[in-house]
């Protein structure tokens, strides 16, 4: 649909308010911070840019003539290419919005959008951008409704000059939503909504939003974004929400008790500290509080007293709330209203006292309670026996009292707590009044001056961190006593756990960080005690920490099935432990909310499977460490994270070389599946056998059994949905690259295996390419990897790459300088990368050396072998 948009320029009058009021605006920002101060710490989110250029609270605030916001608190900078934050108010969805705001431009670009609103159901889609571009020596301004290329306007506004800016989006049912931009310069003014625009907008071409609920600050591209210094924000749903306001001089009235037949009186003013005269409307939302007068005309800095006259119909405790609603306001004033009604005459107030903390055998008195006769008829006679408390702890005088009528009489309440702990009780007065008693509720808390250590969490616990590394964790320790804890020391009863600080000194209330470092140095599980010792009555606090150190294995022992009952081992022993490989498939196989890669090394591959879904993207030929235990489901051996995060499925290294699909017929590889499970195979000359291919794909997976041309073996070759193969079904003979997998271990053939491609170029694969070429473009190096899992037992891979073609040669040494084992010694590519298994299963555990010579220059990489 055609873009409309119209263009024309405002001319505006009335004089604003400088005085700072309650508004009726929805949302007010003024950065009233200290200088210097992250908006993020005052409601503000981060939406992009994290802390880069962070938007700050910067001195001075800019001014403007008549605003009401003008010279409050500070400003803040625009820049380019920095930190962008939005900020949430009353989401709103029918009527309009009204965004004013007062700005000066330093520089501008070729045209950007600096401020936006957004849906409150999405920050990130933004509505009403407002943009500057430069034009001749200023700048202009410009508005869109979504991303479309922005209108702009005519006006050409001058640099380093502080203006205010109006953006409207009204909501229109029947049409497009409808955007106007007013620009207010120095020295005019405004009374009332202007019947024309800087910018008239409408797009019907763009959806409209759902609603408004978040304003975004932003900072774009250097070459286009502008700088620039914004301050006084407002937000309201009329005009004059945004530039009407009021001071009203209470927020409450509480009439207290009252004898039932008074009307007392009380009031408040409302003060017009806005722009224009208003008129406002003033209701009550409980009839028993009148008002008056209903309506007043209010001058621009004028004031109106408002009289509240409480007029009681029965014996209760009455609320309410007087309005006070401006002509073209949605968001009013509220005056609190209370008050209660007796007929007896006895009042208490107040209801309850809490003494707070105090000291054993010490004495706190308290003078306020209030026994007050509302009769006008009769005494209130409380007499000797009529007085009593509920605790041996709390005591009353006195405990008779005759109270004349309208009179009131005091009572002393004291605390003497005999013991450390807390104390309740009540003050019971038995009187004369139609309640015949009522009470006082008394707390209090007995302490001791003495320390008390506290200490979050009561225990902690490492879960696995490999041989070699460390993982860090804390403890809080907090003084909740009454006196200085001295902590003397911090002990850790296993050496793999160390502690700093080991000694803290801490006043009442304070608290202090223990960080605590777990460095296994050997695999298995180790626990330990860190004990505080401290002055608390020279007892020791202890909190219990646990961890396991872990050491990788390869794909080969973690799947090692050593009775040949197609159920490995370590599936059945739960053991934690590291694997390290490249990943050779996308996230694929897998249901919705699970993650599903399969990962080889140079000793076979498995699948890595997690319920949930990952935060990460993970790529082939990712080099991944894997943290886990081995599991078996339905005859797939499956490596199961311990936790699906960084920290157990780790990126190593991005674009690793992947390894070749194993190429083999159909028949080599029916006999002998399980040796292959979890790997990249290929197969050639395949023919089909059953199943049907789908008409329209990807909608769901599908399984078609190939066959060979003797038709004596069949595979199942299972199409993901998520591998979207194409859905021109392929001529036969195909040839088939994919990773094998196994969906059942009793469903025939072949005991449930399958082939399960990736893309769909898998399918119809080019046979006989090499996978050892280097990749085009790609710089030689001489480099040799360190060798991954390390430590190790027994096998671990080590990668090489030479920059000169020639002669190069891989050995690894003991520390003797002793060849133990050659790895490579021939003819390498330059740039090629060579991947090598080095198996100790016949050496001791110790340290050893892998030395890479080629070309006349060496690298050496240190091995940790541990058995």
């Amino acid at each position: 649909m055609k873009q409309k948009a119209t263009i024309s320029i405002v001319l505006l009058s009335i004089v604003f308010f400088t005085t700072t009021a309650l508004t009726q605006s929805i949302l007010k920002e003024d950065f009233n911070y200290t200088t210097g101060d992250s908006l993020t710490n005052h409601a503000w989110l981060v939406s992009s840019g994290g802390t880069t250029n962070a938007l700050l609270s910067l001195s001075p605030g800019l001014t403007f003539t008549g605003y009401a916001s003008s010279g409050i608190g500070n400003a803040t900078k625009l820049d380019t290419t920095g930190q962008d934050l939005y900020k949430s108010f009353p989401a709103d969805s029918i009527g309009s919005v009204y965004l004013a705001f007062m700005f000066n431009v330093t520089k501008a670009s070729t045209g950007d959008y600096f401020i936006a609103l957004s849906p409150s159901i999405s920050q990130t889609s933004y509505f009403a951008r407002t943009f500057i571009k430069s034009s001749g020596s200023g700048f202009v301004m410009g508005i869109s409704k979504s991303n479309e290329t922005a209108v702009y306007g005519t006006t050409v506004l001058s640099l380093n000059t502080t203006y205010m800016a109006v953006v409207k989006y009204r909501f229109v049912a029947s049409d497009s939503d409808f955007i106007n931009l007013y620009i207010v310069p120095s020295g005019t003014s405004i009374g009332s909504e202007p019947a024309s625009a800087e910018l008239s907008y409408q797009d019907k071409t763009k959806n409209d939003a759902t609603n408004l609920g978040f304003i975004t600050l932003r900072q774009g591209g250097a070459a286009s974004a502008p700088r620039l210094f914004i301050d006084g924000v407002r937000i309201g749903r009329t005009w004059n929400d945004i530039f009407y306001s009021s001071l009203v001089t209470k927020t409450s009235i509480n009439f207290g008790t009252v004898n039932l037949g008074s009307a007392p009186k009380d009031s408040f003013y409302v003060k017009n500290t806005g722009s224009v005269a208003v008129t406002d409307s003033i209701t009550t939302s409980n009839s028993v509080f009148t008002i008056s007068p209903k309506t007043g005309s209010i001058a621009v800095a004028d004031s109106q007293k408002i009289v509240v006259t409480y007029i009681p119909t029965s014996t209760i405790t009455s609320t309410g709330k007087i309005l006070i609603t401006p002509l073209g306001s949605t968001a009013p004033d509220t005056v609190s209203v209370s008050g209660s009604c007796v007929q007896a005459g006895f009042a208490v107030a107040p209801k309850s006292l809490d003494f707070g903390n105090v000291y054993k055998d010490s004495t706190k008195t308290d003078t306020t309670v209030t026994v007050t006769n509302a009769s006008t008829t009769a005494n209130l006679v409380i007499d000797s026996v009529r007085v009593r408390s509920t605790s041996t702890s709390i005591t009353v005088t006195p405990t008779s009292a005759t109270v004349g009528t309208a009179s009131t009489a005091k009572f002393t309440i004291s605390f003497k707590p005999t013991a450390k702990g807390a104390v309740t009780g009540n003050i019971v007065f038995y009187h004369n009044a139609p309640s015949k008693q009522d009470t006082v509720k008394i707390s209090g808390n007995g302490i001791i001056k003495e320390p008390v250590i506290s200490v979050t969490p009561t225990s902690l616990d490492y879960h696995g961190v490999v041989v070699g590394q460390s993982k860090k964790d804390s403890l809080t320790v907090k003084n909740i006593g009454f006196d200085s804890l001295i902590i003397s020391n911090v002990n850790s009863t296993d050496g793999a756990f160390t502690i700093t600080p080991v000694t803290a000194r801490l006043g009442i209330s304070a608290t202090q960080k223990f960080y605590i470092t777990f460095s296994p140095t050997a695999p298995g599980l180790k626990t330990t005690s860190l004990i505080f010792t401290s002055n608390v009555s020279e007892v020791n606090d202890t909190v219990k920490a646990s961890g396991s150190g872990l050491v990788g294995v390869t794909i080969a022992e973690a799947r090692k099935d050593g009775n040949q009952d197609y159920i490995a081992d370590h599936s059945v022993t739960k053991d934690t432990m590291v694997l390290y490989g490249v990943i050779t498939t996308p996230n694929m196989g897998a249901s919705a909310s699970q993650t599903s890669y399969f990962m080889q090394d140079a000793t076979g591959g498995i699948d890595v499977f997690f319920f949930g879904l990952t935060t990460t993207t993970y790529a082939i030929g990712d080099s991944v460490r894997a943290i886990g235990i081995v599991a078996q489901y339905k005859g797939l051996v499956e490596f199961t994270l311990t936790a699906l995060d960084d920290a157990h499925f780790t990126i190593l290294k991005h674009n690793a070389v992947v390894p070749a699909p194993k190429r083999m017929t159909l028949h080599q590889l029916v006999i002998n599946a399980e040796a292959y499970e979890g790997q990249l195979i290929e197969l050639d000359t395949l023919y089909k056998a059953t199943g049907t291919w789908p008409t329209v794909f990807p909608i769901s997976n599908v399984s078609i059994y190939l066959t060979n041309s003797s038709k004596a073996d069949t595979l199942q070759m299972f199409l993901d949905l998520d591998a979207a193969i194409s859905n021109a079904e392929p001529a036969y003979p195909i040839n088939v690259v994919g990773f094998l997998s196994q969906y059942s271990s009793a469903t025939p053939p072949n005991n449930g295996y399958e082939i399960c491609p990736r893309f769909a170029s898998d399918i119809n694969h080019t046979i006989n390419v090499s996978v050892n070429e280097p990749s085009v473009g790609v710089p030689a190096v001489f480099n040799l990897s360190q060798n991954y899992p390390n430590p190790f037992n027994p096998t671990t891979t080590l990668v090489f790459t030479v920059k000169i073609k020639g002669h190069a040669s891989l050995g690894v040494y003991n520390i003797l300088g002793q060849l133990v084992a050659t790895l490579f010694d021939g003819n390498a590519s330059a740039g090629q990368e060579y991947v090598n298994t080095f198996d100790a299963s016949r050496l001791t555990s110790g340290v050893y050396f892998a030395r890479l010579e080629s070309g006349g220059m060496t690298k050496v990489q240190k091995l940790l072998l541990m058995k």
